[in-house]
């Protein structure tokens, strides 16, 4: 009986690996496909995985938050779904909490988590797959109780990756509500510089450069608020500009700007850019 085992990234690599050496320890009636050890060099690595495919009794695909909608996993999974009844190919949930395959094609097949209740239904399943086993039912339980703690192990032992933050999309409403909160604070803080001039916004940032002089010709109320917005808080604020003299101050009080770095300034003067554009396009 064979078993394909499928991977997207390095981390789905290593899990897969360690099932790899680790099924045929509880069933050794099970031949294993996995494309890093089963590719020799100058083979043409997709007609050996075409040939594999066609040739299969069942899959296992090991999922991550990062791999869940890959082009080569959904595609081995629809190949295996083809060859094998759908019931013979599971996903292997790791780090199950982190996944959520609602909105990926993989919802339709019947997951499982790298649980030890987990993988032991999902070794059970394989094993009813088998034309004649050559252990029984309770041997295998034994089996999977003596080898699971190397598994357990192995698995523990892995590098994982550091979590990746998603930023979350605001709604137009919660993004302009946002930049009216950020623009309330930053005129309250003006307020308290107009009463006394040799207080800054930031330490790090001389207050001389955020007031206009006759040199440079600053806006100094979009200077100040520029010197005080974060990056994303600016593009927001270049976003709803909704005049072509506003955007052109901005444009003028970033380009004269000490403090900001020269590929940031690029990159904003990229964004007033295609802002302007929307203007002329009205």
């Amino acid at each position: 009986m064979k078993v394909f085992l499928s991977w997207s990234g390095e981390y789905s690599r290593d899990v897969a690996s360690l099932f790899s050496d680790w099924i045929p320890c509880v069933l050794q009636q099970v031949d294993i496909f996995m494309s890093t050890n089963a590719i020799d060099a100058g083979d043409r690595w997709n007609d050996v995985i075409s040939a594999a495919l066609d040739d299969i009794d069942f899959g296992l695909l090991f999922v991550t938050d990062d791999n869940k909608e890959k082009p080569w996993l959904l595609f081995e999974a629809g190949a295996l779904a083809k060859n094998v009844s759908r019931s013979k190919v599971i996903p292997i949930l790791i780090d199950a909490k982190e996944i959520d395959l609602s909105k990926s094609p993989l919802f339709g097949f019947q997951y499982s988590e790298m649980t030890k209740d987990g993988i032991f239904g999902v070794m059970r399943s394989i094993y009813n797959s088998l034309p004649e086993p050559i252990i029984d039912r309770d041997t295998l339980t034994k089996c999977l109780e003596k080898w699971w703690a190397d598994l357990e192990k192995n698995f523990g032992d892995l590098k994982k990756p550091k979590p990746v933050i998603k930023k979350k999309n605001l709604s137009e409403g919660d993004r302009i509500e946002r930049i009216e909160e950020t623009m309330s604070d930053m005129l309250t803080m003006l307020s308290r510089m107009s009463r006394n001039p040799n207080q800054s916004l930031h330490s790090n940032r001389p207050t001389t450069s955020l007031f206009p002089s006759k040199e440079t010709g600053r806006s100094r109320l979009t200077s100040k608020v520029l010197a005080a917005m974060k990056r994303d808080e600016l593009v927001d604020y270049i976003e709803i500009c909704d005049s072509y003299e506003e955007l052109e101050e901005i444009q003028n009080a970033i380009i004269t700007s000490d403090w900001m770095a020269s590929n940031m300034k690029k990159d904003f003067l990229k964004i007033i850019s295609d802002k302007r554009g929307q203007f002329f396009l009205k």
